[in-house]
């Protein structure tokens, strides 16, 4: 699974002209340094241009390529975009922008080294391309004689599991609210949207101002901030010690026209192959798509007392993308172990230790289900003994 937020690419180097009536845009070194691109991942997400001095919106177009520090675009952009391209930034958004992680090497890699929790199945998303026909009027028939590929849908994606975290509530109601987290360690203010004074391994800091959350791997941030946010209001968790640093989530529905999405990244390799990179360009020794754009159609969530919770996910896919052999599968990870996310239900990092370790069956237990209550004006009206709530979003 990999998260999908808006990603700054801070201000613009230059943007040429390119056949075919496009522009190409030439990303900074401040972003470039630390973030390569997976190669033609971001096609078909909007780009949304801000003038950097009052970071106004000034301008809209669809990404039509892009390299690992270059964006492809049509030439629609405004005048003063294309003369003086130093003077504002884009932002991709996030629909269908899976967040790029630190590259490895020179090699482009995504957050994907994130656990999706106690899956029982998994159904993959079908690619199916719809085949048109075009008849030729020759010799006075009408023979349909000539076929050509149409448009290429994704679809069919599922996912159950038993709960023992609920992050899938936020993607089916659409939206949340984080109360400011107690156990933070400091106020911290990063050198610039992309990197902070210092740090190292993995952590996360805090936004009071787009009051959301960005994974930090080493001195990287992860997407970068906002650049309209205020670099001071960041607050440092967990950087050094999981289980003191715990975060109050309020899921509610959004009652919008859009969802929060995410991306599935979906790996093959043979059984002796430990490599995250399909070097080969055959594609035989490692294989990986990705899905992007993936939103939740419909959650089913089921639990009878003293039994686990159960939830079943209906997905909705934006595209199908395979990726290039140049991509970190995994983040470059090859051991779910290692995982950002694979701990116990405080945060307890020993479970990064040992299969045997006491906390490991912490982990593996889901949540159960003993009792429930409606309330009515305050008081409680009936108690549940199991429940099925379904959430249809209709997509």
């Amino acid at each position: 699974m990999i998260p999908e937020q808006n990603i700054n690419l801070g201000v613009f180097t230059s943007i040429a002209a390119a056949s075919g009536n496009q522009r190409v845009i030439t990303l900074n070194a401040t972003f470039t340094t630390n973030f390569s691109l997976v190669a033609n991942l971001y096609r078909g997400c909007y780009l949304n241009i801000h003038l950097a001095s009052d970071n106004v919106l000034k301008d809209r177009v669809l990404i039509q390529g892009n390299a690992a520090n270059t964006l492809t675009v049509n030439d629609s952009l405004l005048a003063a975009v294309v003369s003086t391209p130093n003077d504002y930034y884009g932002v991709i958004e996030q629909y269908g922008a899976p967040v790029p992680a630190p590259k490895i090497s020179t090699n482009p890699a995504l957050l994907s080294d994130t656990w999706l929790g106690l899956v029982t199945s998994v159904t993959i998303p079908s690619t199916s391309v719809d085949t048109q026909q075009m008849n030729l009027v020759s010799g006075g028939t009408r023979n349909f004689i000539y076929q050509y590929k149409g448009i290429e849908t994704t679809d069919g994606g599922s996912i159950d599991m038993v709960a023992n975290s609920f992050w899938p509530l936020y993607y089916a109601l659409g939206k949340k609210s984080i109360t400011t987290p107690s156990g933070a360690e400091a106020a911290h203010t990063p050198t610039n949207d992309f990197t902070l004074a210092s740090g190292s391994g993995t952590g996360f800091i805090y936004s009071e101002d787009e009051d959301t959350i960005h994974r930090t791997e080493g001195t990287t941030i992860c997407p970068p901030l906002a650049a309209e946010s205020t670099l001071a209001n960041h607050l440092l968790l967990n950087n050094d010690d999981v289980e003191n640093d715990f975060i109050t989530y309020t899921f509610t529905e959004e009652n919008g026209h859009t969802l929060p999405s995410f991306a599935l990244e979906y790996t093959l390799k043979k059984a002796d192959q430990n490599a995250t990179v399909g070097v080969d360009s055959a594609k035989e020794d490692v294989y990986s798509k990705i899905y992007p754009g993936t939103v939740i159609n419909s959650l089913t969530m089921s639990a009878d007392a003293t039994g686990p919770v159960n939830m079943n996910l209906s997905l909705a896919h934006k595209k199908t993308f395979v990726a290039p052999t140049n991509y970190q599968t995994l983040n470059g990870q090859t051991d779910v172990k290692n995982f950002i996310n694979y701990r116990g239900r405080q945060g307890q990092t020993e479970t990064l230790t040992s299969d045997s370790d006491a906390n490991t069956e912490a982990l593996m237990r889901p949540f159960f289900f003993s009792d429930g209550t409606i309330s009515l004006f305050g008081q409680d009206y009936i108690r549940l003994a199991s429940f099925n709530l379904v959430i249809d979003n209709a997509l």
